[in-house]
């Protein structure tokens, strides 16, 4: 991938995480997470291990990945906080 191309995709996910993490009332999902380059799923680790400081405490995130792929950078992270068929209900619920 070109170095170009791994800064904006970086810049999209920063954007991405920013919206999710400070909207209580949508759902946002993030998918072929398996593809994710180290930095990239670096970033999306720090950001979610330091939510402290955000004012909404509550919102609606998810990541999708290829489940055969065992190797996939971000699946070690998420897989301490992995949810596996998860039911939807009403977000009052959640």
């Amino acid at each position: 991938m070109h170095v170009e191309c791994k800064y904006q995709l970086l810049f999209q996910v920063r954007l991405f995480m920013s919206r999710a993490l400070n909207d209580p009332f949508s759902f946002y999902c993030m998918v072929n997470c398996h593809l994710l380059g180290y930095k990239v799923c670096s970033y999306i680790e720090t950001r979610l291990t330091n939510t402290a400081d955000d004012t909404v405490k509550q919102y609606g995130l998810a990541f999708i990945y290829a489940e055969e792929k065992r190797d996939a950078r971000i699946r070690a992270y998420l897989d301490k906080h992995l949810v596996k068929n998860v039911q939807l209900t009403a977000h009052d619920k959640l």
